[in-house]
C-alpha cells in the first residue's frame, strides 16, 4: 500500500526522513533504506549476498556502501572473484558498482583489476591508472558545457586528467546542472564564484543527480549546515508530485549520509 500523499509535518531534513520511512513498500522502499530506515535497508542488503540470482542492481550497493560499509565489504566475500573473465553481466554489474568503495581493501587486485572485466571502471578510480592524456582546459570545458551535456563518466575521466589553469572560475556555469560541478572534486579549493553557484542555485526543479552533487558543493564551500532544511523541503516538494519517486534515492542518501556521485 502507498503511502497518503500528504506532506511531512516537519520540515527541513527532519521532515524528509519522516516522508521516505513512513512506507516501505516499492517503488519506495529505496528510499527508506537511502534514509537510514534499518528494515529497508536489512532487505537491500539480503539481496547482495548473490548478485547474480537477485539480479542486484547498482542502488542497493550504494546505499549499503554509504549506511551499512562493514556489512558491505563481508557481503562481497560471497562473490566470486571480481577478475573472473566468466562473471555474468548481473555479477560484473556488482562490482564494478562496489569497486570504488572497496579498491582500498584487499578484496580487490587493483593491478589485476587492469586487466579484466573491472577494466573501465579501474581506469576512473586507480590512481595513476588513466591512459597518458594531458589536462584539459577549463576555458574549454565551461565553454563546451553551454551547449552540450557530458555523459557521467566522460566528467569523471576529466577530473581525473584535470586542469591547465590553476583558478577554476565557475561563472560560466551558473544556471547550469550541478552535474558538471563532479569535475572539481578534489580541487574544490581551486574553483572561484563556487559559493556564488551553490547559494543560486535552483534547487526546487534539479534533478536528483544534479542536486547531491549541489550538496557535495555545499559541503566544499562551508553552507552545507546552513541549507540543510532547503535541501530537505526541496526533496520532499519533489517527491509529493513524483510518479518514480525510487529515481530519487540519489539526493536523499546524499543529504543524509557522505555519499557523493560516482
Amino acid at each position: 500500500m502507498s503511502i497518503d500523499p500528504a506532506p511531512p509535518t516537519t520540515s527541513g531534513l527532519k521532515g524528509l526522513t519522516e516522508w521516505c520511512r513512513r512506507d516501505r513498500s516499492s517503488p519506495r522502499l529505496v528510499l527508506a533504506a537511502a534514509a537510514g530506515d534499518p528494515v529497508a535497508l536489512e532487505h537491500l542488503l539480503s539481496q547482495l549476498a548473490r548478485p547474480a540470482a537477485a539480479n542486484v542492481d547498482s542502488i542497493a550497493i550504494e546505499i549499503a556502501a554509504a549506511r551499512r560499509p562493514t556489512r558491505l565489504i563481508d557481503l562481497v566475500e560471497s562473490w566470486p572473484d571480481a577478475n573472473d573473465p566468466a562473471l555474468s553481466r548481473a555479477e560484473a554489474l556488482a562490482w564494478r558498482t562496489a569497486f570504488r568503495h572497496l579498491e582500498t581493501r584487499e578484496r580487490i587486485d587493483a593491478e589485476a583489476a587492469m586487466r579484466g572485466p573491472l577494466v573501465e571502471e579501474a581506469r576512473l578510480v586507480i590512481d595513476g591508472a588513466t591512459p597518458c592524456m594531458a589536462p584539459v582546459s577549463w576555458a574549454s570545458f565551461s565553454d563546451r558545457a553551454s551547449f552540450r551535456t557530458f555523459p557521467l563518466d566522460e566528467l569523471r575521466t576529466i577530473g581525473r586528467l584535470g586542469f591547465v589553469e590553476p583558478e577554476l572560475d565557475v561563472t560560466p556555469l551558473l544556471g547550469q546542472s550541478a552535474v558538471l560541478l563532479r569535475v572539481l572534486r578534489g580541487r574544490w579549493q581551486m574553483a572561484t564564484h563556487l559559493t556564488e553557484f551553490v547559494d543560486h542555485h535552483d534547487i526546487w526543479n534539479a534533478e536528483p543527480l544534479d542536486l547531491a552533487v549541489w550538496w557535495e558543493a555545499a559541503q566544499a564551500t562551508g553552507r552545507r549546515e546552513l541549507l540543510a532544511d532547503r535541501i530537505g523541503e526541496a526533496i520532499a516538494q519533489r517527491l509529493l508530485v513524483e510518479e518514480q519517486p525510487q529515481r530519487w534515492w540519489p539526493a536523499v542518501l546524499a543529504a543524509f549520509t557522505g555519499w557523493v556521485v560516482p
